[in-house]
């Protein structure tokens, strides 16, 4: 009798179930190791980044960016020059600049949209601390938020320099929404966080003093 070297059609199929199983099992990991990245990227880049220059701009000028020019074009001067020269340009440039997506102002796990065909940012400044300065930041530094995730649906274009506050706080991470505080220190927040405590982080004199922790 000869002896048969293949595989029977039932030797395969469990080969098949075993490897889905293993792909079923490694899957949710991988997904998991992904997004963390993006999370580090969006901490790293997207926010630390853009604190440093607007903490940086607040010392130079003794007062935060009053958005006219945008604050995403100071920012943007600073960060990326070849972009962005100087925050106060032509309407022409800016409708040029606008359809560019900008990794400073969008973090990596949001979804990319367009508002008028303009490219949107889901970073946000406090809108309470347009033109302030710091020593009209009563509750501290370190107890008052300068830049916050946003959601997208609720956000604008970059180039008009968009605006953070409670009612559109929010972002694509399962693990919290990232903030940066007035003393550039960077926290995550839990999206269960009482809607009372996120009021007292944004406004900077309410006399309510909470750590960002």
């Amino acid at each position: 009798m000869r002896k048969r070297f293949g595989k029977t059609l039932l030797e395969l199929l469990v080969v098949a179930g075993i490897v889905m199983i293993l792909i079923g099992l490694l899957l949710p990991a991988v997904v998991s190791l992904r997004e963390a990245a993006r999370r580090i990227t969006c901490s790293n880049t997207t926010i630390r980044q853009v604190t440093l220059v607007l903490t940086d701009l607040e010392h130079t000028r003794r007062r935060f960016p009053n958005n006219q020019p945008p604050w995403t074009l100071e920012t943007l001067a600073v960060l990326e020059p070849n972009i962005c020269r100087n925050a106060e340009i032509s309407q022409e440039e800016l409708d040029a600049i606008s359809v560019l997506k900008v990794v400073n102002f969008l973090c990596p796990s949001a979804p990319r949209l367009l508002v008028d065909g303009r490219e949107i940012s889901n970073v946000g400044m406090n809108h309470l601390l347009m033109g302030l300065k710091s020593q009209q930041i009563t509750d501290g530094t370190a107890a008052t938020i300068l830049l916050a995730e946003i959601r997208t649906e609720n956000s604008a274009p970059w180039v008009w320099g968009p605006l953070a506050n409670t009612d559109n706080f929010g972002s694509s991470h399962h693990a919290g929404n990232h903030v940066a505080a007035c003393d550039g220190s960077i926290h995550l927040i839990s999206k269960r966080i009482d809607h009372s405590v996120l009021l007292n982080w944004f406004d900077p004199a309410d006399n309510q003093v909470a750590p960002l922790d």
